[in-house]
């Protein structure tokens, strides 16, 4: 299991291990912690690589910035999938809602909003994005829950996203929508969630 980050062409570019190997005994709950991945503000894209395929589920959750220069910014996630994403959206700012679908979105997911560089200083960001059944033959069904709030001018966002992908993810690739890096403080760690019957 590794964390990679990328390049603005998509290449590796430096490698970050910081859980070489996943321990699954019963000293754990239901969520295993897979990975953690520290940006040093100097890091835009990145990926966990290599997840193991022994959970029933996996959940990234994150708090971040990104220093996208915008009110929010949108949080992309692209697992090793290369069939097309749909989605449906409910994002509301406290003072309206709306909700949209989007189909056939390449082969990158958005998945949430983000606290961008425009907002006040020290204020994060956190989502918490759910992959169930990432290992079956199954079309994937996710879910992200993410709230981006800047003292009045934030959002949250609720998004169901499905794919017609039908291989385990090993792989998932997370960006900002400009693909800038992600502000000193930030942190993203992927868990891995065990069947009941194990």
């Amino acid at each position: 299991m590794g964390v990679y980050e990328l390049s603005g062409a998509g290449s590796v570019k430096t490698g970050r291990t910081l859980y070489t190997s996943m321990n699954a005994n019963n000293s754990y709950g239901a969520m295993v912690p897979i990975a953690t991945y520290v940006p040093n503000g100097s890091t835009g894209a990145f990926e966990f690589a290599g997840i193991p395929s022994t959970f029933q589920d996996l959940m990234l959750v994150g708090y971040c910035r990104s220093s996208e220069a915008v009110n929010n910014s949108f949080l992309f996630i692209r697992p090793n999938v290369t069939q097309y994403w749909s989605g449906t959206r409910l994002i509301g700012d406290g003072s309206s809602a709306t909700s949209s679908r989007y189909s056939n979105n390449a082969s990158d997911a958005e998945a949430g909003v983000v606290v961008a560089n425009s907002a006040t200083s020290g204020i994060f960001g956190s989502f918490v994005y759910h992959i169930l059944n990432y290992t079956s033959s199954k079309h994937k069904t996710s879910i992200c829950r993410s709230v981006a709030d800047t003292n009045g001018q934030g959002k949250t966002a609720l998004y169901v996203l499905k794919s017609d992908y039908t291989s385990a993810i090993t792989n998932i690739v997370i960006y900002n929508a400009s693909n800038t890096n992600w502000v000193s403080g930030s942190t993203f760690t992927l868990y891995g969630i065990r069947a009941v019957s194990s």
